[in-house]
């Protein structure tokens, strides 16, 4: 931190810190709000601790403060091998839930089982659903994370048991299936929309403390960020093509200049 506002008390000059910066953080150098800045642990790493606070704060909202999820319970994680569904099957299965995972190559799936993936299927070759009333049964599955959205987030409503509940996080899929509820009324299920900045804006000691957690779990070897490739920032876009690619595991991070992005 280079510069510290006259009003800020909790910050000082040469803190290191991460921020979520909404107007925008594809500069060398940003100014951010004290409000959505956390100071870092001794030791902790730029590079992962800049991939905490909107992949695992989404995660451990969707999980706990809207999705309810309790220890026994099953959840069904849509696209795990990006930042935020890694960050959801590592806290779910942290809290003692059963976790599904979804991916597009049994290469990934074996990979998300080391992070606590209980059962792994693959969307491309079969029917989600199906392999999920195949894994535990038909109606088995208590919560739904969806990043995905479109017919995606249509048929995850097969998959709730009675009162089941899904939250929506993304639209990641691009295809412009509309929502049908009707699905839901036969299980009096719940579907729930996240914004992570809508959580700060209305809860914002619970949703910061929650961030602040995050970043000491990732610090302290607890939960791990998986970074799968690293880009100077001059190179955006060829980062965000390769993004496209759908072929990452992990996160991508982009390195403002002065940074050495090894190791």
């Amino acid at each position: 931190m280079r510069e510290v506002g006259a009003q800020v008390k909790n910050l000082r000059i040469g803190d290191r810190v991460v921020t979520i910066a909404p107007s925008g953080a594809y500069a060398e150098r940003v100014a951010a709000l004290a409000s959505t800045t956390w100071v870092l642990p001794s030791g902790t790493d730029f590079f992962q601790a800049a991939c905490v606070p909107v992949a695992f704060g989404t995660a451990h909202e969707a999980l706990f403060a809207l999705g309810q999820l309790r220890r026994g319970q099953t959840v069904l994680v849509h696209a795990d091998a990006g930042g935020v569904g890694l960050a959801a099957i590592q806290l779910a299965k942290a809290a003692g839930a059963v976790v599904l995972t979804t991916a597009s190559s049994d290469a990934k799936l074996a990979r998300l089982r080391e992070f606590g993936a209980t059962y792994g299927i693959n969307y491309k070759t079969s029917s989600f659903a199906d392999a999920v009333t195949k894994a535990i049964g038909p109606d088995g599955v208590d919560l739904v994370i969806d990043p995905v959205g479109g017919k995606t987030l249509q048929e995850s409503v097969t998959c709730l048991k009675y009162r089941g509940r899904i939250v929506s996080i993304g639209v990641s899929g691009r295809d412009d299936v509309p929502f049908n509820p009707v699905a839901l009324w036969g299980r009096n299920g719940t579907l729930i929309g996240l914004g992570m900045p809508t959580s700060l804006q209305y809860e914002y000691d619970r949703a910061y403390g929650v961030i602040a957690e995050c970043v000491q779990r990732v610090a302290s070897g607890e939960l791990s960020v998986i970074i799968d490739k690293k880009f100077v920032l001059s190179d955006a876009a060829k980062a965000h093509q390769y993004i496209e690619e759908r072929t990452a595991f992990g996160r991508v991070v982009l390195v403002p200049a002065g940074r050495n992005p090894s190791p």
